[in-house]
């Protein structure tokens, strides 16, 4: 680590917005403050959201930039807002201090660990990944930056293929418009936001699903974490986020059931 790294803080501290801010506030519309596994799924609403913005924004006539997301974050935290107020419990109960501290403390370690792993991984904050299909990531960034469009039906020019899932090309090109950092630096910064923050989150909402409170037990989980040493960056973003989808997916026949009943109940009142 040296003073290069500097550099690198901008970008960073961009991403690591974009990939907290939007879902912190749809959570907090939802569901509030009350229960502290909730706050663990803000950065995969953020990259589903990040995903959807570059999608939309060019087909309403609107650059890649904070503005698109900004505005389907406002319209997502606004419907979640409705829908929790008639769907959320009257008497929720609070996780305890205690829980939500631990909780604090595991994730914030795994971050600090992970960041520093990858830091060091990189060596310098302007390093690029020895990969085959890198340059073509690394390439689709500044084109998404030029162009003003990071949408999946845009960015695979790069590639001579019509589709390419854009999330991680956007969120990074987003912190490289917003700082004007050069491409290899914006693409460490975001890749080392998504990995210290996009998946410890998933590993901890995971903690949170198994039912247990002795959160400290599994606490080396958000560490451990093979998938993303491979440093291929777009399947970086989606192994960081497979912890949720995981935790969606055990979701039971009642829990689906339940889920749907109340956004019938949200669409079609009663009476």
């Amino acid at each position: 680590m040296n003073g290069a790294w500097l550099a690198a803080a901008p970008p960073f501290l961009v991403a690591v917005a974009c990939l907290i801010v939007p879902g912190l506030a749809v959570v907090l519309a939802g569901w509030g403050w009350r229960r502290v596994q909730v706050f663990f799924l803000a950065p995969a609403i953020s990259t589903a959201l990040i995903a959807v913005a570059a999608l939309v924004a060019p087909v309403v006539g609107l650059s890649w930039s904070i503005l698109p997301l900004a505005i389907l974050t406002a319209a997502t935290a606004g419907v979640a807002f409705l829908v929790g107020r008639r769907v959320r419990p009257e008497a929720e109960p609070e996780d305890t201090w205690r829980l939500a501290a631990v909780a604090g403390i595991v994730f914030a370690s795994a971050a600090v660990i992970l960041f520093a792993q990858f830091a060091l991984a990189f060596s310098s904050p302007d390093s690029i990944a020895q990969r085959f299909d890198n340059i073509v990531h690394l390439n689709t960034v500044r084109f998404a930056v030029e162009t003003g469009n990071a949408s999946p039906l845009h960015v695979g020019a790069t590639s001579d293929i019509p589709f390419y899932p854009s999330a991680w090309h956007a969120v990074t090109a987003l912190a490289v418009q917003a700082t004007g950092a050069g491409i290899p630096v914006g693409v460490n910064a975001a890749n080392l936001a998504i990995v210290a923050v996009v998946w410890p989150a998933g590993v901890c909402l995971s903690i949170f699903s198994t039912g247990t409170k002795r959160f400290w037990q599994p606490s080396w989980m958000p560490v451990d974490d093979p998938f993303v040493n491979q440093m291929w960056w777009p399947a970086t973003a989606l192994h960081a986020i497979s912890p949720v989808c995981f935790t969606l997916s055990k979701m039971t026949r009642y829990e689906v059931g339940s889920l749907l009943s109340n956004a019938k109940l949200v669409l079609i009142p009663p009476g």
